[in-house]
Protein backbone atom coordinates (compact mmCIF):
# COMPACT_ATOMS: atom_id res chain seq x y z
CA UNK A 1 0.00 0.00 0.00
CA UNK A 2 0.59 3.83 0.19
CA UNK A 3 1.83 5.48 3.64
CA UNK A 4 3.07 9.00 4.69
CA UNK A 5 6.89 8.73 6.61
CA UNK A 6 7.70 12.09 8.44
CA UNK A 7 11.23 12.66 9.56
CA UNK A 8 11.71 15.68 11.90
CA UNK A 9 15.66 17.51 12.04
CA UNK A 10 17.13 20.78 12.99
CA UNK A 11 15.83 22.31 9.67
CA UNK A 12 12.05 21.17 10.29
CA UNK A 13 9.59 18.47 9.50
CA UNK A 14 9.90 16.49 5.73
CA UNK A 15 7.54 14.24 4.97
CA UNK A 16 7.49 11.32 2.23
CA UNK A 17 4.76 9.78 0.49
CA UNK A 18 6.25 5.78 0.30
CA UNK A 19 4.39 2.95 -1.91
CA UNK A 20 4.86 -0.53 -0.17
CA UNK A 21 5.45 -3.67 -2.33
CA UNK A 22 4.89 -6.91 -1.77
CA UNK A 23 8.01 -9.00 -1.12
CA UNK A 24 8.74 -11.22 -4.20
CA UNK A 25 8.67 -14.91 -2.58
CA UNK A 26 9.03 -16.91 -6.02
CA UNK A 27 12.37 -16.55 -6.40
CA UNK A 28 12.84 -17.76 -3.20
CA UNK A 29 10.55 -20.43 -3.57
CA UNK A 30 11.69 -21.67 -6.88
CA UNK A 31 15.25 -22.36 -4.91
CA UNK A 32 13.39 -24.55 -2.05
CA UNK A 33 11.71 -26.44 -4.33
CA UNK A 34 15.00 -27.15 -5.96
CA UNK A 35 15.95 -28.84 -2.40
CA UNK A 36 12.85 -30.33 -1.70
CA UNK A 37 13.38 -32.89 -5.31
CA UNK A 38 17.07 -33.22 -4.22
CA UNK A 39 16.21 -34.73 -1.07
CA UNK A 40 13.41 -36.61 -2.77
CA UNK A 41 10.23 -36.03 -0.38
CA UNK A 42 7.21 -36.25 -2.38
CA UNK A 43 4.95 -36.20 0.21
CA UNK A 44 6.04 -32.35 1.29
CA UNK A 45 5.37 -29.01 -1.03
CA UNK A 46 5.89 -25.25 -0.39
CA UNK A 47 3.08 -22.72 -1.38
CA UNK A 48 3.30 -18.59 -1.00
CA UNK A 49 1.17 -17.17 1.97
CA UNK A 50 1.02 -13.61 0.39
CA UNK A 51 -0.67 -12.25 3.89
CA UNK A 52 2.14 -13.59 6.39
CA UNK A 53 4.35 -12.63 3.34
CA UNK A 54 6.27 -16.87 4.15
CA UNK A 55 6.45 -19.96 2.47
CA UNK A 56 4.31 -22.50 3.94
CA UNK A 57 5.35 -26.25 4.21
CA UNK A 58 2.46 -28.06 3.64
CA UNK A 59 2.01 -31.72 3.19
CA UNK A 60 3.16 -35.21 5.23
CA UNK A 61 6.57 -36.49 6.40
CA UNK A 62 7.03 -40.18 6.09
CA UNK A 63 8.74 -39.77 9.60
CA UNK A 64 10.09 -37.48 11.90
CA UNK A 65 13.76 -37.84 11.06
CA UNK A 66 12.46 -36.75 7.19
CA UNK A 67 10.71 -33.90 8.20
CA UNK A 68 13.97 -32.60 10.40
CA UNK A 69 16.30 -33.13 7.22
CA UNK A 70 14.20 -30.89 5.37
CA UNK A 71 13.99 -28.31 7.81
CA UNK A 72 17.84 -28.89 8.28
CA UNK A 73 18.20 -28.19 4.15
CA UNK A 74 16.12 -25.35 4.32
CA UNK A 75 17.72 -23.75 7.28
CA UNK A 76 19.16 -20.82 5.37
CA UNK A 77 15.55 -19.33 4.35
CA UNK A 78 14.09 -20.73 7.71
CA UNK A 79 12.91 -16.91 9.01
CA UNK A 80 10.58 -17.04 5.91
CA UNK A 81 9.05 -20.31 6.46
CA UNK A 82 5.79 -21.33 7.87
CA UNK A 83 5.93 -24.93 9.22
CA UNK A 84 2.61 -26.86 8.79
CA UNK A 85 3.63 -30.12 7.62
CA UNK A 86 2.62 -33.19 9.43
CA UNK A 87 4.19 -36.84 10.18
CA UNK A 88 2.61 -39.45 9.19
CA UNK A 89 0.98 -41.76 12.40
CA UNK A 90 2.41 -44.84 13.10
CA UNK A 91 0.94 -47.76 12.01
CA UNK A 92 3.01 -50.11 12.22
CA UNK A 93 1.75 -53.49 14.68
CA UNK A 94 4.08 -56.19 15.25
CA UNK A 95 2.41 -59.93 17.06
CA UNK A 96 4.91 -61.66 19.01
CA UNK A 97 4.67 -65.19 19.47
CA UNK A 98 6.93 -66.47 22.11
CA UNK A 99 7.79 -70.08 23.88
CA UNK A 100 9.75 -70.07 26.87
CA UNK A 101 10.85 -73.93 27.72
CA UNK A 102 13.37 -75.75 29.59
CA UNK A 103 15.08 -78.69 28.28
CA UNK A 104 17.52 -80.98 29.00
CA UNK A 105 21.47 -81.23 28.05
CA UNK A 106 20.97 -84.50 26.22
CA UNK A 107 17.20 -83.83 24.64
CA UNK A 108 18.64 -80.25 23.53
CA UNK A 109 20.68 -81.97 20.88
CA UNK A 110 17.33 -83.04 19.07
CA UNK A 111 16.63 -79.52 18.35
CA UNK A 112 19.90 -79.20 16.53
CA UNK A 113 21.32 -76.26 19.00
CA UNK A 114 24.92 -76.21 20.74
CA UNK A 115 25.96 -73.95 23.85
CA UNK A 116 26.13 -70.68 21.77
CA UNK A 117 23.14 -70.78 19.18
CA UNK A 118 21.13 -68.39 17.94
CA UNK A 119 18.94 -70.01 15.31
CA UNK A 120 16.60 -68.35 12.65
CA UNK A 121 14.05 -70.12 11.56
CA UNK A 122 11.73 -69.49 8.04
CA UNK A 123 8.79 -70.98 6.72
CA UNK A 124 11.20 -72.97 3.87
CA UNK A 125 13.43 -75.76 4.81
CA UNK A 126 15.40 -75.01 2.04
CA UNK A 127 15.80 -71.62 2.15
CA UNK A 128 19.31 -70.86 2.75
CA UNK A 129 20.00 -68.17 6.13
CA UNK A 130 22.46 -65.63 5.63
CA UNK A 131 24.70 -65.69 8.84
CA UNK A 132 24.07 -63.03 11.52
CA UNK A 133 27.46 -62.75 12.83
CA UNK A 134 30.54 -64.91 13.68
CA UNK A 135 29.23 -65.27 17.36
CA UNK A 136 25.91 -67.05 17.07
CA UNK A 137 25.56 -70.26 14.63
CA UNK A 138 22.44 -71.15 12.52
CA UNK A 139 20.84 -74.29 11.21
CA UNK A 140 18.72 -74.83 8.24
CA UNK A 141 15.29 -76.16 10.62
CA UNK A 142 12.15 -75.12 9.06
CA UNK A 143 9.62 -73.48 12.14
CA UNK A 144 7.18 -76.55 10.73
CA UNK A 145 9.72 -78.86 11.71
CA UNK A 146 10.77 -77.30 14.97
CA UNK A 147 7.10 -77.46 16.19
CA UNK A 148 6.95 -80.46 15.43
CA UNK A 149 9.99 -81.65 17.53
CA UNK A 150 9.18 -79.55 19.87
CA UNK A 151 5.43 -81.29 20.23
CA UNK A 152 6.65 -84.59 20.16
CA UNK A 153 9.22 -83.88 23.16
CA UNK A 154 6.58 -82.11 24.85
CA UNK A 155 4.02 -85.29 24.80
CA UNK A 156 7.03 -87.28 26.18
CA UNK A 157 7.52 -85.16 29.21
CA UNK A 158 11.22 -84.25 27.63
CA UNK A 159 10.44 -80.40 27.70
CA UNK A 160 9.35 -78.24 30.53
CA UNK A 161 7.07 -75.80 29.01
CA UNK A 162 7.39 -72.22 31.20
CA UNK A 163 5.65 -69.42 29.28
CA UNK A 164 3.95 -69.11 26.21
CA UNK A 165 2.78 -65.73 26.35
CA UNK A 166 1.47 -63.56 23.41
CA UNK A 167 1.41 -59.93 22.84
CA UNK A 168 1.00 -56.95 19.90
CA UNK A 169 2.74 -53.72 20.31
CA UNK A 170 3.78 -50.88 18.30
CA UNK A 171 6.62 -51.13 16.02
CA UNK A 172 9.05 -48.99 17.80
CA UNK A 173 7.77 -49.34 21.02
CA UNK A 174 9.28 -51.92 23.70
CA UNK A 175 6.77 -54.97 24.97
CA UNK A 176 7.75 -56.33 28.39
CA UNK A 177 6.89 -59.99 29.65
CA UNK A 178 6.92 -60.80 33.00
CA UNK A 179 6.46 -63.89 35.02
CA UNK A 180 7.31 -64.88 38.26
CA UNK A 181 6.97 -63.83 42.10
CA UNK A 182 8.46 -61.87 45.45
CA UNK A 183 10.75 -63.67 47.73
CA UNK A 184 10.19 -62.78 50.89
CA UNK A 185 13.89 -61.66 52.78
CA UNK A 186 14.25 -60.98 56.51
CA UNK A 187 16.75 -57.85 57.47
CA UNK A 188 17.55 -57.79 61.42
CA UNK A 189 19.07 -54.95 62.93
CA UNK A 190 20.94 -55.25 65.71
CA UNK A 191 21.83 -52.13 67.85
CA UNK A 192 23.14 -51.58 71.57
CA UNK A 193 19.60 -51.06 72.78
CA UNK A 194 17.34 -53.20 70.41
CA UNK A 195 17.18 -55.69 68.00
CA UNK A 196 14.61 -54.86 64.82
CA UNK A 197 13.67 -57.01 61.76
CA UNK A 198 12.14 -55.92 58.48
CA UNK A 199 11.03 -58.16 55.45
CA UNK A 200 12.28 -57.17 52.06
CA UNK A 201 10.74 -58.75 48.96
CA UNK A 202 13.23 -60.01 46.24
CA UNK A 203 12.30 -60.61 42.61
CA UNK A 204 12.29 -63.77 40.95
CA UNK A 205 11.19 -65.51 37.60
CA UNK A 206 11.82 -64.68 33.92
CA UNK A 207 11.56 -60.85 32.46
CA UNK A 208 11.44 -60.24 28.66
CA UNK A 209 12.39 -57.63 27.14
CA UNK A 210 11.62 -57.07 23.25
CA UNK A 211 11.73 -54.10 21.04
CA UNK A 212 10.57 -54.63 17.86
CA UNK A 213 11.32 -52.13 14.95
CA UNK A 214 9.44 -52.53 11.26
CA UNK A 215 11.71 -51.62 8.72
CA UNK A 216 10.03 -52.49 5.73
CA UNK A 217 6.92 -54.57 4.48
CA UNK A 218 8.90 -57.70 5.47
CA UNK A 219 12.57 -56.74 7.58
CA UNK A 220 11.86 -56.09 11.23
CA UNK A 221 14.69 -55.12 13.67
CA UNK A 222 14.28 -57.14 16.65
CA UNK A 223 16.19 -56.53 20.43
CA UNK A 224 15.48 -58.92 22.79
CA UNK A 225 16.60 -58.71 26.39
CA UNK A 226 16.30 -61.51 28.58
CA UNK A 227 17.08 -62.62 32.83
CA UNK A 228 15.95 -65.40 34.92
CA UNK A 229 16.29 -64.78 38.14
CA UNK A 230 15.95 -68.37 40.41
CA UNK A 231 15.70 -69.13 44.17
CA UNK A 232 19.54 -71.41 44.77
CA UNK A 233 18.98 -73.36 47.80
CA UNK A 234 22.02 -74.77 47.58
CA UNK A 235 23.55 -71.26 49.18
CA UNK A 236 21.93 -69.65 51.93
CA UNK A 237 23.37 -66.92 54.74
CA UNK A 238 23.11 -67.34 57.95
CA UNK A 239 21.66 -70.87 57.38
CA UNK A 240 17.96 -68.90 56.31
CA UNK A 241 17.91 -66.58 53.49
CA UNK A 242 18.60 -68.54 50.42
CA UNK A 243 20.79 -66.82 47.49
CA UNK A 244 19.64 -65.94 44.02
CA UNK A 245 21.07 -67.19 40.49
CA UNK A 246 20.86 -64.93 37.60
CA UNK A 247 21.00 -66.08 33.70
CA UNK A 248 20.43 -63.05 30.97
CA UNK A 249 20.97 -62.75 27.27
CA UNK A 250 20.55 -59.88 25.08
CA UNK A 251 20.89 -59.60 21.19
CA UNK A 252 19.95 -57.48 18.25
CA UNK A 253 18.99 -58.36 14.93
CA UNK A 254 16.85 -58.32 11.68
CA UNK A 255 14.65 -60.96 10.91
CA UNK A 256 11.75 -61.32 8.26
CA UNK A 257 8.47 -61.39 9.63
CA UNK A 258 7.05 -64.49 10.77
CA UNK A 259 10.31 -66.26 10.75
CA UNK A 260 11.26 -67.51 14.16
CA UNK A 261 14.79 -66.90 16.25
CA UNK A 262 15.64 -69.19 19.14
CA UNK A 263 18.06 -68.08 21.87
CA UNK A 264 19.94 -70.72 23.47
CA UNK A 265 22.90 -71.15 25.94
CA UNK A 266 20.97 -70.47 29.25
CA UNK A 267 22.39 -73.24 31.21
CA UNK A 268 21.32 -74.46 34.90
CA UNK A 269 23.62 -77.11 36.44
CA UNK A 270 21.79 -79.82 39.43
CA UNK A 271 22.96 -82.53 41.36
CA UNK A 272 21.25 -84.91 43.11
CA UNK A 273 21.78 -88.13 44.73
CA UNK A 274 19.74 -91.37 44.76
CA UNK A 275 19.56 -93.78 47.89
CA UNK A 276 19.20 -97.04 46.45
CA UNK A 277 18.28 -99.69 49.26
CA UNK A 278 17.22 -103.61 50.32
CA UNK A 279 13.78 -102.70 52.09
CA UNK A 280 13.51 -103.58 55.70
CA UNK A 281 17.71 -104.52 55.77
CA UNK A 282 18.71 -101.27 54.73
CA UNK A 283 17.45 -100.17 58.01
CA UNK A 284 19.22 -102.18 60.84
CA UNK A 285 22.07 -99.86 62.27
CA UNK A 286 25.32 -99.67 61.39
CA UNK A 287 24.92 -102.98 58.96
CA UNK A 288 22.18 -101.12 57.09
CA UNK A 289 25.10 -99.37 55.37
CA UNK A 290 26.18 -102.93 53.35
CA UNK A 291 22.77 -102.75 52.17
CA UNK A 292 22.35 -99.06 50.65
CA UNK A 293 24.17 -97.53 47.82
CA UNK A 294 24.16 -93.91 46.86
CA UNK A 295 24.53 -92.50 43.52
CA UNK A 296 25.12 -89.06 42.66
CA UNK A 297 24.03 -87.97 39.20
CA UNK A 298 24.70 -84.69 37.76
CA UNK A 299 21.52 -82.96 35.33
CA UNK A 300 21.89 -80.03 33.03
CA UNK A 301 18.72 -78.31 31.69
CA UNK A 302 18.78 -75.47 29.21
CA UNK A 303 16.64 -72.72 29.08
CA UNK A 304 15.25 -72.19 25.39
CA UNK A 305 13.78 -68.83 24.34
CA UNK A 306 11.36 -68.58 20.57
CA UNK A 307 10.47 -66.13 19.19
CA UNK A 308 8.42 -65.47 16.15
CA UNK A 309 7.25 -61.66 15.27
CA UNK A 310 5.16 -60.70 12.87
CA UNK A 311 3.77 -57.74 10.96
CA UNK A 312 -0.12 -57.48 11.28
CA UNK A 313 -0.52 -53.91 10.71
CA UNK A 314 -3.12 -52.42 8.36
CA UNK A 315 -6.65 -52.70 8.69
CA UNK A 316 -6.72 -55.32 5.44
CA UNK A 317 -4.96 -57.41 8.25
CA UNK A 318 -5.99 -57.00 11.23
CA UNK A 319 -9.94 -56.14 10.43
CA UNK A 320 -12.34 -58.52 11.59
CA UNK A 321 -9.89 -61.56 12.13
CA UNK A 322 -8.72 -63.51 15.44
CA UNK A 323 -5.10 -62.19 15.74
CA UNK A 324 -4.39 -65.32 18.06
CA UNK A 325 -6.51 -68.32 16.28
CA UNK A 326 -5.65 -70.59 18.37
CA UNK A 327 -7.03 -69.16 21.78
CA UNK A 328 -10.45 -70.37 20.99
CA UNK A 329 -13.47 -68.51 19.92
CA UNK A 330 -12.27 -64.81 21.78
CA UNK A 331 -12.15 -62.50 19.15
CA UNK A 332 -9.69 -59.53 19.93
CA UNK A 333 -11.13 -56.62 19.48
CA UNK A 334 -8.30 -54.30 17.24
CA UNK A 335 -8.63 -51.47 19.44
CA UNK A 336 -5.66 -49.70 17.74
CA UNK A 337 -6.83 -50.08 14.17
CA UNK A 338 -10.21 -48.13 15.46
CA UNK A 339 -8.05 -45.30 17.38
CA UNK A 340 -6.43 -44.75 14.44
CA UNK A 341 -9.60 -44.90 12.52
CA UNK A 342 -11.19 -42.48 14.66
CA UNK A 343 -8.19 -40.21 14.72
CA UNK A 344 -8.25 -39.84 10.95
CA UNK A 345 -12.61 -38.64 11.16
CA UNK A 346 -13.73 -41.96 9.49
CA UNK A 347 -17.12 -42.43 10.56
CA UNK A 348 -18.02 -45.89 11.02
CA UNK A 349 -21.58 -46.92 9.32
CA UNK A 350 -24.00 -48.16 12.23
CA UNK A 351 -23.24 -44.61 14.38
CA UNK A 352 -26.49 -44.51 16.83
CA UNK A 353 -28.36 -41.35 16.64
CA UNK A 354 -27.36 -40.30 20.38
CA UNK A 355 -23.39 -40.22 18.82
CA UNK A 356 -24.67 -38.27 15.87
CA UNK A 357 -26.73 -35.66 17.94
CA UNK A 358 -23.61 -35.59 20.89
CA UNK A 359 -21.52 -34.20 17.87
CA UNK A 360 -23.88 -31.52 16.57
CA UNK A 361 -24.12 -30.12 20.06
CA UNK A 362 -20.77 -30.21 20.34
CA UNK A 363 -20.22 -28.45 16.91
CA UNK A 364 -22.70 -26.04 17.63
CA UNK A 365 -20.85 -25.05 20.84
CA UNK A 366 -17.97 -24.00 19.03
CA UNK A 367 -18.94 -22.14 16.32
CA UNK A 368 -21.24 -19.66 17.97
CA UNK A 369 -18.67 -19.75 20.83
CA UNK A 370 -15.70 -18.68 18.44
CA UNK A 371 -15.12 -14.72 17.39
CA UNK A 372 -13.43 -13.16 14.28
CA UNK A 373 -10.01 -12.11 16.02
CA UNK A 374 -9.89 -8.37 15.79
CA UNK A 375 -6.03 -8.15 14.55
CA UNK A 376 -6.94 -10.48 11.43
CA UNK A 377 -10.44 -8.52 10.67
CA UNK A 378 -8.03 -5.43 10.46
CA UNK A 379 -5.52 -7.26 8.58
CA UNK A 380 -8.12 -8.19 5.84
CA UNK A 381 -6.99 -11.70 6.55
CA UNK A 382 -9.67 -14.89 6.04
CA UNK A 383 -9.42 -18.20 5.58
CA UNK A 384 -11.13 -21.86 6.50
CA UNK A 385 -9.42 -23.95 9.17
CA UNK A 386 -10.28 -27.44 9.70
CA UNK A 387 -9.66 -29.14 13.81
CA UNK A 388 -9.59 -32.51 14.85
CA UNK A 389 -10.70 -32.96 18.38
CA UNK A 390 -10.48 -35.88 20.45
CA UNK A 391 -12.82 -36.03 23.15
CA UNK A 392 -12.99 -38.93 26.42
CA UNK A 393 -16.14 -40.23 27.48
CA UNK A 394 -16.13 -37.51 30.10
CA UNK A 395 -16.09 -34.95 28.23
CA UNK A 396 -12.51 -33.67 28.34
CA UNK A 397 -10.30 -32.53 25.52
CA UNK A 398 -7.74 -35.10 25.15
CA UNK A 399 -6.35 -33.28 21.85
CA UNK A 400 -7.05 -30.75 19.11
CA UNK A 401 -5.16 -30.14 16.39
CA UNK A 402 -4.94 -28.74 12.84
CA UNK A 403 -5.55 -30.77 10.00
CA UNK A 404 -5.85 -27.83 7.58
CA UNK A 405 -4.58 -24.53 8.15
CA UNK A 406 -6.32 -21.55 6.73
CA UNK A 407 -2.73 -20.20 6.15
CA UNK A 408 -2.98 -17.68 8.36
CA UNK A 409 -0.72 -18.60 12.07
CA UNK A 410 -3.15 -15.60 14.08
CA UNK A 411 -6.24 -17.65 12.79
CA UNK A 412 -5.00 -21.33 13.20
CA UNK A 413 -3.70 -20.54 16.93
CA UNK A 414 -6.50 -18.28 17.79
CA UNK A 415 -9.10 -21.10 16.66
CA UNK A 416 -7.22 -23.42 19.14
CA UNK A 417 -7.13 -21.10 22.45
CA UNK A 418 -10.86 -20.78 21.92
CA UNK A 419 -12.13 -24.63 21.77
CA UNK A 420 -9.30 -25.22 24.59
CA UNK A 421 -11.72 -22.84 26.53
CA UNK A 422 -14.77 -24.18 26.08
CA UNK A 423 -13.09 -28.23 27.47
CA UNK A 424 -14.56 -29.68 29.41
CA UNK A 425 -17.79 -30.51 26.90
CA UNK A 426 -21.08 -32.54 28.55
CA UNK A 427 -20.22 -36.67 28.85
CA UNK A 428 -21.16 -39.24 25.94
CA UNK A 429 -24.64 -40.03 26.48
CA UNK A 430 -25.42 -43.58 27.76
CA UNK A 431 -26.11 -45.01 24.35
CA UNK A 432 -22.67 -44.24 23.53
CA UNK A 433 -20.00 -46.64 24.63
CA UNK A 434 -16.79 -45.54 23.65
CA UNK A 435 -14.22 -44.29 25.60
CA UNK A 436 -13.40 -41.37 23.25
CA UNK A 437 -14.23 -40.17 19.74
CA UNK A 438 -12.73 -37.78 17.08
CA UNK A 439 -14.58 -34.85 15.48
CA UNK A 440 -13.18 -32.80 12.52
CA UNK A 441 -14.93 -29.24 12.54
CA UNK A 442 -13.95 -26.49 9.60
CA UNK A 443 -14.12 -23.13 10.90
CA UNK A 444 -14.86 -20.23 8.03
CA UNK A 445 -13.62 -16.59 8.43
CA UNK A 446 -14.83 -14.28 5.64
Amino acid sequence: GITTLFIWDDYGQHSYRLKVFNEDLSQLKRHADSLLRELGVPGLQLKINEAEAKLVLLGEADSLDEKERVLSALSSVKDKILDLATIKEERNLVKIDMQIFEISRDDIKKLGLNYTDSTVLTDNADKALNKITDMFATSKWSRAQLNVTINHLISVGKIRVLSRPKLVCLSGKEAEFVVGGQFPITKTTTTTTSTTSEVEFKDYGINLKIKPIVKDEEDILLAVSNEIIEIDSSVSVSGSTPAFSTRNTKTELYLKSGNSLVISGLIKNQETDTVEKFPGMADIPILGILFRSKNFQQKQTELVILITPEIVSGSSSLEGKDIFPEAGQRKYENKAERALREFRGKEEKGYSSGLDSYIDDIKSQIVSSIGYPSLARELGVSGTVKVRLRILSDGWLKEALVVSSSGSELLDNSTLRSIKKLAPFSSFPGSLERNEIAVDIPIVYN
